[in-house]
């Protein structure tokens, strides 16, 4: 077994009976009667018992035509987040490389970075939760580059971040 392995955590979901958990993107409310019917209708028509286009081209393209995404762009769906960062993760990671990312955010993103061979580096947000660009470009200078994360908005802190910090 690797060390970096070895020398994880397991990732720790506290109990959640009675609370809203907002932090897992989770609605606390029961679907409207109406909706579930409606739900259950639908459901019924979809072929459960073969896989589902594998590619999402469909959904990609109704997205795509929604969003008014430009011509060239593409999107990248996945099963949540977790999926999302391991997907980017492996198609970046360099074993020996940094990935930098904001904290607190999703603990992935230093799982997938050790699982990959690469040092994490969590940089604080300041205390109103902004992008500190300053403290992501400090040790940046002093390591190999692997990963950046950067997203506008951060869902697990509720941050909308402006386009003038992204460091890419």
């Amino acid at each position: 077994m690797r060390p970096e392995v070895l020398a994880l955590t397991a990732y720790q979901v506290p109990e959640a009976q009675g609370m809203v958990k907002l932090d897992a993107m989770e609605n606390p409310y029961p679907l409207p009667p109406a909706l579930r019917r409606e739900l259950a209708e639908a459901l019924s028509r979809v072929d459960l018992n073969r896989y589902p286009e594998p590619t999402g081209r469909c959904v990609r393209e109704l997205l795509a035509r929604r969003m008014n995404l430009p011509s060239g762009m593409e999107l990248l769906l996945g099963n949540g987040s977790d999926d999302l960062i391991q997907i980017i993760t492996l198609a970046v990671a360099r074993p020996g490389t940094t990935m930098m990312y904001p904290a607190p955010t999703f603990v992935m993103y230093g799982v997938n970075a050790a699982l990959c061979g690469m040092k994490a580096v969590a940089v604080p947000l300041r205390e109103d939760f902004s992008f500190d660009v300053v403290a992501v470009h400090r040790p940046h200078e002093k390591r190999a580059a692997g990963a950046g994360v950067h997203r506008l908005s951060e869902q697990s802190t509720g941050a909308l971040y402006p386009e003038k910090t992204s460091c890419g």
